[in-house]
C-alpha cells in the first residue's frame, strides 16, 4: 500500500497544491523566503507578489482568510473550475489525515519538541501554533524549514509590515471610536523604571511606546510629559480618557492634564483602588487577628502533604461537578 506522503503526490511528483502556481506568472526568485515565490496574476493587474501558493488560491478563488485582494477580471467559468479544483485537493488531504500510523508518528514529533525544549503544554492551544500546523500541512512535502537567520531577519521583518499594515487599521477607527490611554509603571530586571503607554479602543488594545523615566523620577511633571507622549501618538483629538493608578505623582499630573488638556479626563484604575481598599481592611484592629489565624491555616495546611492531597482529590470531585 502507498504511503501517505506518496499519496499526497501527482503523477510528476510534486504536491497537489503546487498546481496553483501554474494559474500565476511566475517572476524573479530572489530574496524570496523559504515556500514562498514572487509571482504575478495572469488576468487583473496584481504585479511582484512574494506569497506562499495559498495567496494564489484565494486571490483567484476569493475564499476567506488569505489576506490579499481578489481578482474581479477572471472569468466566472475559470473561478468555478478553481474553486472545484480546491475541492478535489481538500478532498485528497482530507483521505491522506486518516492514516492513524502517520499521524501517530507526527503527534509524537510535535510531542518531543515540546518535551525536549521545555515549551509550556498549554502553548498548544495557541492559534499561532495551530496556524503554523495548518499551513505546514497545506504546504505540503518537500517543505524547507526556515532557518535561524530567516526567523531572526528576513522574516520577522515582513511580519513588523504585516503588523504596520494592521495597526494602520485600527489606527482608522480611532477618529470615529475615540481612545482612552492606559499608562502604567514598573521596575525591569535591570531596576529601571519604565512607564508603558497603551492605547485602548473598542475591546483593542494597542502598545504605544515604553519610556525610561529613571533618570527624571516619577515627578508630576514628568508622568505628565509621558502622557502627552502618548496623546502625540495617537493624536490629542482622538483621546478621551487617561487611566493610570492611583498613585500621588499620578493624581497631581491629573491636575496639569485638567489645566493644559481640560478635553482629556484622567480616571484612577479601578482594579488598583479596589486593591487599596483591601488592604485598608486589613489594617483594622478586628481584621488583623483574623487573617493571622488565617495565614496560620494555610501554612498548616501547606506543610501537610496529606492534607494537600485530600483537598486536591476533593478540588477535582468539585471540578467535574
Amino acid at each position: 500500500m502507498a504511503s501517505g506522503s506518496q499519496s499526497r503526490r501527482t503523477s510528476t511528483g510534486q504536491h497537489p497544491s503546487s498546481v496553483w502556481w501554474e494559474e500565476a506568472i511566475l517572476g524573479d526568485q530572489t530574496n524570496c523566503c523559504s515556500g514562498h515565490r514572487r509571482w504575478s496574476c495572469k488576468w487583473c493587474s496584481l504585479r511582484d507578489k512574494v506569497s506562499g501558493v495559498d495567496r494564489v488560491r484565494g486571490h483567484l478563488t476569493r475564499e476567506a482568510g488569505h489576506e490579499i485582494l481578489s481578482c474581479d477580471v477572471i472569468s466566472a467559468e475559470k473561478r468555478q473550475q478553481l474553486r472545484e479544483m480546491v475541492k478535489t485537493i481538500d478532498d485528497q488531504g482530507i483521505r491522506d489525515s486518516f492514516d492513524p500510523e502517520r499521524k501517530e508518528a507526527m503527534d509524537m514529533a510535535i510531542g518531543r519538541f515540546f518535551w525536549n525544549e521545555h515549551i509550556p503544554f498549554v502553548k498548544a492551544r495557541s492559534h499561532h501554533f495551530k496556524e503554523m500546523v495548518q499551513q505546514i500541512a497545506r504546504h505540503g512535502i518537500p517543505y524547507d524549514l526556515p532557518t535561524e537567520t530567516a526567523l531572526r531577519e528576513q522574516l520577522l521583518q515582513v511580519e513588523k509590515t504585516n503588523l504596520e499594515v494592521q495597526l494602520a487599521k485600527v489606527k482608522a477607527r480611532w477618529k470615529n471610536c475615540g481612545v482612552t490611554l492606559v499608562a502604567d509603571a514598573w521596575n525591569d530586571t535591570r531596576n529601571r523604571h519604565i512607564m508603558g503607554l497603551v492605547a485602548y479602543s473598542r475591546g483593542q488594545s494597542t502598545f504605544l511606546e515604553a519610556i525610561d523615566i529613571s533618570s527624571s523620577g516619577k515627578t508630576a511633571d514628568n508622568v505628565f510629559a509621558t502622557w502627552e507622549r502618548g496623546i502625540e501618538i495617537v493624536g490629542e483629538e482622538n483621546v478621551v480618557l487617561i487611566v493610570t493608578d492611583g498613585e500621588a505623582s499620578n493624581k497631581a499630573a491629573a491636575r496639569l492634564l485638567e489645566a493644559r488638556k481640560p478635553k482629556i479626563m484622567w480616571a484612577p484604575c479601578l482594579a488598583h483602588c479596589l486593591n487599596n481598599i483591601l488592604k485598608d481592611f486589613a489594617k483594622l484592629p478586628w481584621m488583623v487577628g483574623l487573617l493571622d489565624k488565617g495565614k496560620t491555616l494555610v501554612g498548616f495546611l501547606r506543610n501537610h502533604s496529606y492534607l494537600v492531597a485530600i483537598l486536591a482529590s476533593f478540588s477535582s470531585r468539585l471540578s467535574r461537578m
